[in-house]
């Protein structure tokens, strides 16, 4: 994998650890992995029993438009983060796990750079519900919501992991997102034939990056081992104990 300087450097909107083949059936799952956490793994396992042979990309987003841009070094500790993880949890399926970086902050603008590199891909993008929430915000756009998500429909999908206090018994109807989540309004009604949703079991229900950081002891119950090995070793999130 390349640096994230050197990333920097090739002027490139996406950059993969390995090529992937024409026409593959691809899953993004776009994080800012801070650390890496169980939460990770169990939608990216998620995709692998959606979408058997898939390929599926732990795609660390460089920049961020909720949050202030990580380092260099911080994201380069990330970069190491994922690698762990891929090596503690997806070994088995390594050859079809890649690694990505990329510039680009919105999904729609994510799913052009990835469209571009590979046109003939089959576009699946994972992510939780807040995240789903997040995509139909007007904030994020200059130009009209719905013109947005008709773009970034027209290219992927979306496989969304929500947790049981999002959801209400009809799912996977995306209509039933927005009857109680009014958060989202309507904007996903004419797109729920490209959203498939997936009820999270408890167990990663509390998982959370942020939480993962407070503390070792979190750090070793909330990441894979490697991950937590890596970030205590190398004292990414200063922590004593």
């Amino acid at each position: 994998m390349i640096s994230v300087e050197e990333f920097h450097e090739s002027g490139a909107a996406v950059h993969f650890n390995e090529p992937i083949a024409a026409g593959s059936t691809v899953c993004v799952l776009d994080s800012s992995f801070n650390p890496p956490t169980y939460a990770h793994v169990k939608l990216g396992k998620l995709c692998q029993q959606q979408y058997p042979g898939c390929v599926l990309i732990f795609s660390l987003a460089i920049g961020n438009v909720d949050k202030p841009t990580a380092s260099d070094k911080e994201l380069n500790e990330r970069v190491s983060m994922i690698e762990a993880m891929i090596l503690s949890e997806f070994s088995t399926l390594k050859d079809n796990v890649r690694l990505a970086l990329t510039t680009e902050v919105q999904f729609v603008k994510k799913a052009l750079a990835l469209h571009t590199v590979l046109p003939t891909a089959q576009l699946v993008f994972a992510m939780g519900y807040d995240t789903l929430v997040r995509l139909g915000y007007q904030k994020y756009y200059d130009r009209p919501v719905s013109e947005v998500l008709s773009t970034f429909f027209d290219l992927c999908q979306v496989l969304v992991l929500t947790r049981a206090s999002d959801s209400i018994t009809k799912m996977p109807e995306v209509g039933d997102i927005n009857s109680q989540a009014n958060i989202c309004g309507s904007v996903f009604d004419e797109f729920t034939n490209r959203i498939c949703v997936k009820v999270s079991s408890a167990d990663t229900q509390s998982v959370s990056s942020s939480r993962a950081r407070t503390s070792k002891e979190n750090l070793k119950k909330l990441t894979p081992k490697f991950v937590s090995e890596y970030a205590i070793t190398n004292n990414v999130y200063n922590l004593d104990s």
